[in-house]
């Protein structure tokens, strides 16, 4: 378990966390123009969420300083866009943050403590545990601060569906994305 703990620091700890602080609100400002179409409960559960993916890769890329961006991320959204009490917005950061902690924990003890690879059956086993993680978390968070009124059983299940389509969608357009960045160096060279 130590050598888990070790790769959760990153060189730069900073700029990871600001870097994945930026991502994570700028995806959920993408997130809120296609909302929508894809809203189940407006600024609570989504049939697409993006930043899902930025949640994951956070875990991924960068450790805990990802982690602490993603956390920061939501943070902002909360208090700057929903306008949340402090104590509602940071409780709803901790389980944004949390579901994803404990699948990446899952995925290292699975694989004998080996560090995860960036691909696509990672993404997928990581994806399917922090989806039921984060929907369980968000909805004990939600039922704490007084906001789950109105979540059902099927919101949350919907929301894990959201989660993990944000996290599929959102990896087939980075690999897009990348594969037409290779294309065009080959085109110039």
């Amino acid at each position: 378990m130590g050598k888990t703990i070790d790769d959760w620091l990153p060189t730069h700890p900073l700029r990871w966390m600001t870097v994945f602080a930026v991502l994570y609100v700028a995806f959920y400002f993408l997130n809120l123009l296609i909302a929508p179409i894809f809203d189940v409960i407006p600024g609570r559960v989504s049939l697409l969420f993006l930043p899902a993916f930025i949640r994951v890769a956070s875990i991924l890329v960068a450790g805990i300083a990802g982690l602490a961006g993603v956390a920061i991320g939501s943070l902002f959204v909360s208090v700057v866009v929903y306008q949340e009490p402090l104590f509602t917005s940071l409780w709803i950061a901790i389980a944004s943050s949390i579901g994803i902690v404990l699948s990446y924990l899952v995925m290292r003890y699975a694989s004998n403590g080996k560090e995860l690879s960036f691909s696509l059956p990672v993404l997928m086993v990581l994806a399917t545990l922090y989806c039921a993680f984060n929907a369980l978390l968000h909805g004990l968070a939600w039922e704490l601060v007084g906001i789950a009124s109105a979540i059902t059983i099927k919101d949350l299940a919907l929301m894990m569906l959201g989660d993990f389509m944000g996290v599929i969608v959102m990896f087939y357009a980075l690999r897009l994305l990348l594969a037409y960045r290779d294309w065009e160096t080959d085109r110039k060279s």
